[in-house]
């Protein structure tokens, strides 16, 4: 009889690491305090995910996507390419600025008629005045000659443009739930350590992948 109680103590030992063993792969994140954070997590605008952290378990900073902005100086009837796109500057629209040895009311600005990645459409740009064209946010930001005299009239030739192209960061909008509500930001984190966002008539968290319970 006592050689039976042998097995059984060494499989109650085993069942009950393994038990153990599972919950400490499930147990919260912890603080520098040795406190248990929860393990909910937010949403950030491009889509990632970030968990709760530090002594006061808030949640991680959300990576900041910068936008591509690089810049280009061109003339009239010229083109170049712009962080890909293509900008061909057809006229000069005004030249309204005051010159520099004349009292005006008005400061005035200067607008140029140019054509983008070759379309039909001509579109006019205003002096550092941004536009959005597609994924695209194009700013006349400088002319040449930068001082206007009034004894001096300057000559189409002698007017260069320069235009920025910056790439429109992408926004992940709210999620809705298809019965006219928007569900809340949260995730939930998932036994594989990736995350499900709310969605669905009641905004309930998405199933983990594999039918994985969540932690």
């Amino acid at each position: 009889m006592k050689n039976y109680f042998i097995p059984v103590g060494v499989l109650l030992l085993v069942v009950i690491g393994g038990l153990w063993t599972i919950q400490m792969n499930k147990a919260p994140v912890s603080n520098n305090n040795g406190e248990a954070c929860t393990t909910e997590a937010k949403l950030c605008p491009d889509g990632s995910a970030v968990a709760r952290t530090g002594p006061n378990c808030e949640f991680e900073p959300c990576q900041v996507a910068s936008a591509t902005t690089t810049s280009s100086t061109i003339g009239i009837g010229t083109s170049v390419t712009i962080n890909g796109t293509v900008i061909h500057v057809r006229s000069l629209v005004e030249d309204s600025r005051c010159p520099v040895d004349v009292q005006c009311i008005q400061a005035g600005t200067v607008r140029v008629r140019a054509v983008i990645n070759a379309s039909s459409d001509d579109l006019t740009f205003t002096l550092s005045q941004p536009q959005v064209v597609g994924e695209k946010t194009i700013t006349l930001v400088s002319v040449i000659p930068a001082l206007k005299y009034s004894a001096q009239a300057p000559q189409p030739s002698d007017y260069r443009f320069t235009f920025t192209v910056a790439s429109t960061v992408p926004r992940v909008p709210p999620v809705s739930s298809g019965g006219g509500r928007v569900c809340t930001m949260d995730a939930q984190r998932c036994a594989d350590g990736s995350y499900v966002s709310r969605t669905g008539p009641k905004c309930e968290f998405a199933p983990c992948p594999g039918g994985d319970p969540s932690i």
